[in-house]
């Protein structure tokens, strides 16, 4: 069975450059589905949200650390993106 867990570090430095605000927003909107207009903050607000959910997302069981590694549940990764997982 496929390991559920993704190295989020990994694969943020896998995603190019260009691509990360992308990534970054179509996360947002699958780890907080509130309707929130992600595609319109700016890049330093849509950063602080993302630290922000994956803190969120550790308290609920959807991300944890193991030896300074952050792990997120791979149903949270965009599907255009599954690409670049290692």
């Amino acid at each position: 069975m496929d390991d559920p867990w993704i190295n989020w570090q990994e694969l943020e430095q896998r995603i190019p450059l260009d691509d990360l605000p992308t990534f970054h927003r179509e996360f947002l909107k699958l780890a907080r589905p509130d309707g929130t207009d992600w595609d319109n903050l700016f890049l330093r607000q849509i950063q602080g949200k993302v630290q922000a959910t994956l803190k969120q997302l550790e308290r609920e069981g959807n991300a944890k650390q193991e030896n300074e590694i952050l792990f997120i549940n791979k149903h949270l990764i965009p599907e255009p993106f599954l690409k670049f997982l290692p």
